[in-house]
């Protein structure tokens, strides 16, 4: 019995040191979520001016997710990347963003995973689009319509690069979101998404200058 045990032993440290180096990285090929990717076009006015978007991802149920069209209908981009990038399971959303703030909210399901790009919405001016995300947080605002508390889980903020603004601008929007989500914003939806775009009348009244 003593011999049997101590083989026993051996082996399954031999195992152990096996997974360690080689399964594991088999695992990860393996397990591999799905995912909502949505590709956010900045137009003009902001794509010359700068500003802010901030992404919010709301997580639904798997159920809900796969009921949404895995890619748009007709894509707003000649020719997206990403829709050759992401697998045939996963989901694609097109929005487009011109305002200098403007609230990106979209669909990811509760058993998998989400990203996002910006690409400018002009093809010859590519290069002119210029971005950094600046916060990335939980948060929360509350609707003064129906006093209802809407939680964000994460919440991306991307300052756009332009003469207008600057990073503290970005910031100010991020923590005025609760002000952003009761400007009364024009909304956008779709199949998976919902766009919020601040007016400049509404952007003044909402936004709350960082403090020097």
């Amino acid at each position: 019995m003593l011999r049997t045990s101590f083989r026993v032993i051996i082996f399954a440290g031999a195992l152990t040191s096996f997974f360690e180096t080689h399964v594991a990285a088999a695992n990860i090929e393996v397990i591999k979520p799905v995912k909502t990717h949505i590709t956010i076009i900045v137009d003009d006015p902001v794509l010359r001016t700068g500003g802010t978007v901030l992404v919010v991802p709301k997580k639904v149920s798997p159920d809900v997710w796969h009921k949404l069209r895995n890619r748009p209908e007709k894509s707003m981009l000649q020719d997206n990347p990403k829709a050759r990038e992401i697998r045939d399971e996963d989901k694609l959303l097109e929005v487009r963003v011109s305002s200098k703030v403007s609230v990106v909210e979209f669909d990811y399901p509760a058993d998998g995973t989400y990203g996002f790009n910006l690409v400018s919405g002009d093809n010859a001016r590519q290069s002119a689009l210029r971005t950094k995300r600046v916060l990335v947080g939980s948060g929360y605002y509350t609707d003064q319509k129906t006093g209802a508390r809407v939680d964000w889980d994460e919440v991306s903020t991307i300052h756009i690069f332009g003469p207008d603004v600057d990073e503290s601008f970005s910031r100010s929007v991020r923590i005025s979101s609760n002000e952003i989500m009761n400007s009364g914003a024009d909304k956008i939806a779709g199949e998976g998404f919902v766009v919020h775009r601040l007016s400049d009348e509404q952007i003044d009244r909402a936004v709350i200058e960082e403090p020097k």
